[in-house]
């Protein structure tokens, strides 16, 4: 006989949440005019929770660029304190061209990094 697991009904989440270690995101404008720095604590299928440099408010439709995949998502955000935000995806992700890289002053990573004498 199989145990059935009954569902929490204080947890309220749709999809499954890891945590992250030191993940750099760039909060950015739909316009893709950068914001702030900010921090992933924990990510799903279907958002991120994301801790910011500054208690200050933000937009309810925002851009967020992973600085370790080098790639954007946008989406919503359907709730706010403090210093933590929640992330909701309404977008895949978009691979950052090398133009975008250079205007968020990330390097691409087909630059040199030593050069050979």
């Amino acid at each position: 006989m199989k145990d059935d697991l009954i569902p929490d009904p204080t947890n309220r989440r749709r999809w499954q949440r890891r945590r992250t270690r030191l993940r750099p995101v760039k909060l950015l404008t739909i316009q893709l005019q950068y914001l702030e720095d900010a921090m992933c604590v924990d990510i799903s299928d279907g958002g991120m929770r994301l801790s910011k440099q500054y208690d200050r408010a933000t937009p309810k439709s925002l851009v967020v660029f992973d600085c370790s995949d080098r790639t954007f998502r946008a989406g919503v955000v359907p709730w706010a304190s403090g210093k933590l935000i929640g992330f909701r995806f309404t977008s895949g992700t978009i691979k950052a061209s090398p133009a975008q890289l250079r205007a968020l002053g990330e390097r691409d990573v087909t630059e040199a990094v030593y050069v050979r004498k």
